[in-house]
């Protein structure tokens, strides 16, 4: 039974949630709350930081219901995650502009809640700076892919790509995840997966060749240089037909976009939409996600109708390697490895930190029911993914027709008519083109005007404000932060000048 706790001063709740609200210094851009009760604090909170984001984090999901419109985004236990909530509503660059504080009377009344809730908003922090980080470190790496992307893809194919596969609502499909669990699959029902349309994420290639199975399309979300390691089999005469499918920040090696087929993705960034626009390309739809498994399966989910069948999506440890064999990683370290240094050092270390697999395993577990029902995961004693289920081999093999004679789908004429008709030289062109209108802005003091800085208008994105993001992400923190106070010019400064240099060196890249 829960003890009287009073959660609001009997003679002035008002007063004393304006008390609250003044030992709050700075100027935050996101404002989280956990069980704010009554709301009382949300219009003391709302007087003294207009522009700010009001967060109320709920214990329960049956009181204060009428209070929540109070609030610009409300959690409650029936919401899901709480880290995924807070992930979706608190923009990366705002993290450092936000600020988390308790109602201390309503830990008193639900103090286990209370705990959780807290354990689960350090492990949304913890997501957004490993994201910050990676950007920071990547961000440049990205942009340059995103223009060698632009530049040097050749053979692209339409956004129709799905439809033009003719996979009708039975039509399956399989994707192969690089998990270990994903031998044992292509081992025994190669044949019954070479009879669907298949994918795979790019890591699983070298695991796909192996057993000598056609694949319709590839998948790549990495933007990192090691990408190239695993996109290299594409290369195999036994892929020739096989389509790649990336976002513009993904890293393909040249070679790749010369020669092999393009499928492009977008995650619907106002610079993708510039890029894609100046070159005349409709790129497909795509969800960032964390994993490639992720943005793969969301893909499918939304581009075909039929039964979805997962193989080596584990999400759990194993005893030797974390991935299917053959894998690239697992070459890398065969090469490596001595008397000294044994493979199986190197399998202990891959398992060791596991972290991200329990992320990757919340997000999973959040798909929802309707969309989770054409979502099969083939394997046994796999943990449970929320509404995704399991089914072993000998199942999935019954659920599918086989056909022996497949014949590979003749997607060779399918190409982008408006993008085959620029050279390489025009689309750089093009590009420096974009480049030098934007270094124009910050010359004219222009540049800053195009980006929002107020955290209720996230969704308003621009191509300078993305610019930011990825040349100096750290400086643009601190820009948001320092909004409106002395330090805002130096910063200002700062990131144009950074800006503008990177820029200058691209436009010199680009010019013939």
């Amino acid at each position: 039974m829960i003890k009287q706790v009073k959660l609001h001063s009997s003679y002035n709740p008002q007063k004393e949630a304006e008390r609250f609200s003044d030992t709050i210094n700075g100027n935050p851009k996101i404002i989280v709350i956990t069980e704010p009760g009554e709301s009382y604090l949300a219009s003391a909170l709302r007087k003294k930081f207009p522009e700010s984001k009001l967060i109320a984090m709920r214990y329960t999901d049956n009181y204060f219901l009428e209070s929540d419109k109070l609030w610009d985004k409300v959690w409650r236990p029936a919401s899901g995650n709480v880290s995924f909530f807070l992930v979706n509503n608190i923009p990366d660059e705002f993290l450092a502009s936000t600020l988390f504080l308790p109602w201390k009377p309503a830990e008193k009344v639900w103090p286990d809640s209370a705990s959780w809730v807290w354990k689960e908003i350090s492990q949304a922090v913890k997501i957004i700076q490993s994201v910050i980080a990676t950007r920071s470190f990547f961000g440049k790496k990205w942009l340059k892919n995103m223009s060698g992307n632009f530049i040097f893809a050749e053979k692209i194919l339409s956004r129709n790509f799905f439809k033009e596969m003719n996979l009708g609502i039975a039509e399956p499909c399989f994707f192969a995840a690089a998990g270990p669990s994903l031998d044992e699959v292509l081992d025994k029902y190669s044949k019954n997966i070479n009879g669907m349309f298949n994918t795979a994420a790019a890591s699983a290639l070298p695991a796909v060749l192996s057993r000598n199975i056609r694949l319709d399309l590839c998948i790549s979300t990495d933007g990192g240089f090691w990408a190239a390691n695993h996109i290299k089999y594409l290369q195999d005469k036994n892929f020739k037909e096989t389509a790649l499918a990336f976002p513009l920040e993904a890293k393909i090696p040249y070679n790749i976009l010369k020669n092999n087929n393009s499928v492009f993705l977008s995650y619907g960034s106002a610079l993708e939409n510039l890029f894609f626009d100046s070159l005349g390309i409709e790129p497909i739809p795509a969800k960032r996600n964390g994993t490639v498994s992720g943005t793969a399966i969301e893909l499918l989910l939304d581009n075909t109708a039929g039964k979805i069948f997962i193989a080596g999506l584990d999400l759990k440890e194993s005893k030797g390697f974390s991935h299917c064999s053959p894998h690239e990683s697992q070459k890398q370290k065969e090469i490596k490895a001595d008397r000294l240094n044994p493979i199986s050092n190197f399998a202990a270390i891959s398992n060791f930190d596991l972290r991200s697999l329990s992320t990757y395993e919340k997000w999973f577990s959040q798909t929802p029911k309707k969309r989770a029902e054409r979502l099969f995961r083939i394997g046994q004693n796999l943990p449970m993914l929320g509404s995704i289920k399991s089914i072993c081999g000998e199942n999935f093999k019954t659920e599918i027709k086989v056909n022996e004679n497949a014949n590979k789908k003749n997607i060779q004429t399918k190409q982008s008519k408006n993008s085959a008709y620029k050279s390489i030289n025009e689309k750089k062109a093009i590009l420096s083109k974009i480049y030098r209108n934007i270094k124009e802005e910050i010359k004219n003091k222009t540049f800053f005007d195009k980006i929002k800085i107020s955290a209720k208008e996230t969704s308003l994105s621009s191509p300078q404000k993305e610019l930011c993001e990825f040349i100096s992400f750290q400086n643009y923190m601190n820009f948001l932060k320092e909004k409106d106070t002395q330090n805002e010019e130096e910063i200002k400064l700062n990131l144009e000048n950074e800006i503008s240099s990177f820029l200058e060196n691209q436009i010199r890249r680009l010019t013939p």
